[in-house]
């Protein structure tokens, strides 16, 4: 059996409910059920001489109700809600509903397929792809995805029941899909022979109708010998967006102090990093930022002693010992690291194992140091 399935972003069980409830009153309904024996037999009343005579009977007619097979299959909700997917989540589930609005048993096979890159979905473009997509078919009847198997068996008519499209967005994902951007995923479906274990066999139109017999008439959607129907889903992707800013504000110089100063060597300036998580939803973590400065050289212990750079994220300020070629051992979790990446370059690192820092939906990290200019 499957493990339970993320059902990030599917709706709640009252709304599911609600929603078949729409689905069944919408499809048609089955009429008589296939295999069923309809016999009639005619009766003839008279009189003669104004005297009631014993009733005649026909011999009785009689024929077999043949198998009509059609089916409908929706996503769910319907018109799409996309479902919320974070890059690299694994297993992300979403659902459709198909009902056996046909008159007998049927059994059913799919196919999941990603949409072409650019197809239009409800007014939303398809970003890029999803990846090791699979079916899972809810047989047993517990609204969780964690069935077995990947077909609806012997759906009896007039049934509705649940499918799902899991699919993973682990990286690498195809096109680099970014914060807000949509994937589209397909779900075709095809009727299949019931009554038996298993997938049933392929099932077509018979060549002509047999009194007595149960013949086959396939027509999903009202077209003759149509045996599939497809429906279409949308994920939306709700990733951390960060953008970088660096500024630099002249400080003093070595001939006019702080009163008009130059950029000239000896003089100071001061680096504001600025990191914003432009995401409403969605927290970046791990941050490590690397700032290489070159021609350029850390001014050391300006917020405090042994204190060489300031960070504030979200509000909350701390100051951080970098310098001495990481002498401190990076446990602050800044470093300066001489000459790399080439001679004259010093490196300047803010996070790491020792500082994991994490910029959270719709805020603001800062760093600040300063330097003299070589």
């Amino acid at each position: 059996m499957k493990s339970v399935i993320n059902l990030n972003g599917l709706v709640t069980r009252l709304a599911t409910v609600a929603a078949v409830l729409l689905f069944s009153q919408q499809a048609f309904a089955v009429g008589t059920a296939a295999g069923t024996d309809v016999n009639n037999q005619a009766s003839i009343a008279y009189s003669v001489g104004s005297v009631p005579q014993t009733a005649v009977q026909s011999n009785i007619a009689t024929f077999r109700v043949d198998n009509r097979v059609n089916f409908t299959l929706v996503p769910d909700p319907n018109p799409v809600v996309p479902t919320q997917v974070n890059v690299g989540d694994t297993q992300v589930a979403v659902r459709f509903l198909l009902q056996n609005t046909g008159n007998q048993t049927q059994d059913f096979a799919f196919l999941p397929t990603n949409e072409a890159d650019g197809v239009i979905v409800n007014g939303n473009t398809d970003s890029g792809q999803m990846n090791n997509l699979s079916v899972v078919a809810d047989n047993n009847d517990d609204n969780t995805v964690n069935d077995a198997e990947d077909f609806i068996e012997e759906l009896t008519a007039d049934a509705t029941r649940v499918v799902w499209i899991v699919a993973d967005a682990d990286t690498p994902i195809p096109n680099e899909l970014l914060d807000g951007d949509f994937a589209h995923v397909l779900l075709s479906a095809t009727v299949r022979a019931g009554g038996g274990g298993g997938l049933g066999g392929i099932i077509t139109t018979s060549a002509s109708d047999t009194v007595g017999t149960e013949d086959v008439v396939v027509a999903v959607g009202g077209v003759l010998d149509e045996d599939s129907a497809s429906a279409q889903n949308t994920y939306q992707v709700a990733s951390a967006s960060l953008t970088v800013t660096k500024a630099s504000l002249l400080i003093d110089d070595p001939i006019n102090g702080t009163v008009n100063p130059f950029h000239i060597p000896g003089a100071t300036v001061e680096y504001t990093i600025t990191v914003t998580n432009n995401s409403l939803t969605v927290d970046a973590d791990a941050i490590s930022i690397s700032d290489e400065l070159t021609n350029v050289t850390l001014v050391a212990d300006p917020f405090a002693l042994g204190y060489d750079v300031e960070i504030i994220n979200n509000g909350a300020a701390a100051i951080l010992d970098c310098d001495a070629d990481g002498g401190d051992g990076d446990t602050d979790g800044c470093a300066l690291d001489l000459d790399t990446p080439a001679v004259g370059t010093n490196t300047l690192t803010v996070g790491n194992a020792n500082l994991v820092i994490t910029v959270v939906a719709n805020t603001t990290l800062t760093i600040r140091f300063q330097v003299t200019i070589d």
